[in-house]
């Protein structure tokens, strides 16, 4: 009886290594590379109705960013009317001067990447005065040079607007901070 199951199992696995000696263990390519030359791939520039839309989506984009940096320069007095009251009580105010003073940086930082993006907004490279589009090139460098300046200009600013929102919340929870 232990024969047989010994049979049994070596027979299976002979039909299993057959099994697996019948697949293929080469690559299987749709052309060989000696075929000679593969046609032309298309470029994929977008068309002119995307740009279009884009270059739409770009200055509603901005005139977000722009409110933005409104509510930031607001938060920027807010801060200083915070310190100043502060020093009145008596406390050490560095640690909020310091925050403050970071935060003024990073604004202006993030206002400059805002300007270059806003000028190139404005001068509308590749795009006419009504926003259609008159050179694709440098109306995808356009979009480009606003994409990457505005996005530069909020990975910079909103960790620091975090920041400073959860120090004025500090500073509306304790009315008067406790460090001396």
């Amino acid at each position: 009886m232990k024969e047989k199951y010994i049979s049994l199992i070596v027979l299976i696995a002979m039909v299993a290594g057959l099994a697996f000696s019948a697949l293929p263990n080469q690559a299987v390519y749709a052309a060989s590379p000696d075929q000679g030359p593969q046609p032309p791939v298309e470029d994929n520039k977008p068309d002119k109705e995307k740009l279009e839309k884009a270059y739409k989506v770009a200055g509603e984009a901005l005139a977000g960013f722009e409110k933005r940096i409104d509510a930031a320069e607001k938060i920027v007095s807010r801060l200083e009317d915070a310190i100043s009251k502060v020093k009145q009580s008596g406390k050490n105010p560095e640690k909020f001067e310091t925050a403050l003073k970071k935060y003024k940086e990073t604004l202006n930082q993030a206002k400059d990447d805002f300007q270059k993006a806003q000028e190139a907004y404005k001068t509308h490279a590749g795009f006419d005065a009504n926003g259609k589009v008159t050179d694709t090139d440098k109306a995808i460098d356009t979009l480009k040079t606003i994409r990457q300046n505005l996005e530069h200009a909020r990975r910079l600013l909103i960790p620091e607007y975090e920041k400073v929102l959860r120090l004025i919340r500090f500073l509306r929870i304790n009315k008067a901070p406790t460090d001396k």
